[in-house]
């Protein structure tokens, strides 16, 4: 329902599996969007598989390498997926410098029939197993393979805070 954003760089590859709902408007779901469904292939390489009947309610999901979204899975609204930190690590000039995807990204797989809820976040390097049910709020720490839980009083910039790569505030 409504149309997503959708930015493919040349040569990259988007296959969507048959019966996919993007809902990109609030009317499409009870607790409604914030944005439209954006999905972004960054690089001549990347690539994203969204497998048979998946739904996904205002999510955002930006490749630099590889993005798979197996069969069955359902995104909350507001979901962000990226497997990449968007800029080089080195502080010199990484503001102006074309970022080297093969350092900085890694692959995001999320199994057969998972559930990702409302404003979770999934980086680079995650792997949500078949069959699992991740709650909204929640942010994987970049390599793990299970997420980090959070109680309800701590907000998504609390979970940013503790899952920093460097383990600093």
């Amino acid at each position: 329902m409504g149309l997503p954003a959708i930015q493919l760089a040349p040569d990259t590859r988007l296959d969507i599996g048959p019966s996919v709902a993007l809902v990109s408007r609030s009317v499409g779901t009870a607790l409604g969007v914030a944005h439209r469904v954006v999905l972004r292939c960054l690089t001549l390489a990347a690539r994203r598989v969204i497998g048979d009947h998946c739904g996904l309610s205002g999510a955002s999901i930006c490749t630099a390498i590889s993005i798979t979204v197996e069969k069955r899975c359902l995104f909350g609204a507001d979901v962000l997926v990226f497997n990449t930190d968007f800029h080089n690590h080195a502080p010199e000039n990484r503001r102006h410098v074309k970022p080297d995807d093969s350092a900085i990204s890694r692959p995001v797989t999320t199994g057969a029939d998972v559930f990702i809820g409302t404003r979770a976040i999934v980086g680079k390097g995650d792997h949500n197993r078949r069959r699992s049910d991740r709650r909204g709020g929640q942010r994987q720490c970049l390599g793990r393979s299970r997420p980090r839980r959070y109680g309800r009083r701590h907000s998504l910039a609390a979970a940013y805070v503790r899952t920093s790569p460097t383990g600093q505030a």
